[in-house]
């Protein structure tokens, strides 16, 4: 997943990278994080998250699985809580982000999960008869 590569250089693993993108660091010239960036980015992310998980959950629908929609309720919840935990490390506590990485890593198993799932629905036909 994609998410995970980009997490790594934009926002980092650790507490001290967390604290540079967010709090900026006047030696290094970097600007901390502000309401105006830290929108820009939620808002997408928001509506790219409902339109994606409301597209998925419809297809997933088909399976009649019972255990698909508290998945994908858990999905959506931890994306928002992922996409709001910029907000609160910014203006609480920089301690959220251990916060933002559970959500992070709830969020990517959830979608992973789901995304098998949809992957199984596609029928496979019949290998054999393509070799002949």
């Amino acid at each position: 997943m994609s998410s995970i590569l980009l997490f790594h250089p934009l926002i980092g693993w650790n507490l001290q990278n967390v604290k540079l993108k967010y709090f900026g660091d006047e030696q290094q010239f970097i600007n901390p994080a502000d309401w105006q960036g830290l929108s820009e980015i939620a808002i997408p992310h928001f509506m790219a998250m409902g339109v994606f998980l409301f597209a998925l959950m419809h297809f997933l629908n088909m399976q009649n699985k019972p255990g698909n929609f508290k998945v994908f309720l858990l999905v959506f919840i931890t994306a928002f809580m992922d996409i709001m935990a910029g907000f609160a490390i910014r203006y609480i506590s920089v301690y959220f982000f251990y916060f933002k990485l559970l959500m992070f890593a709830a969020f990517t198993a959830g979608m992973a999960y789901l995304l098998i799932n949809l992957a199984l629905m596609i029928p496979i036909k019949n290998s054999s008869k393509l070799l002949e």
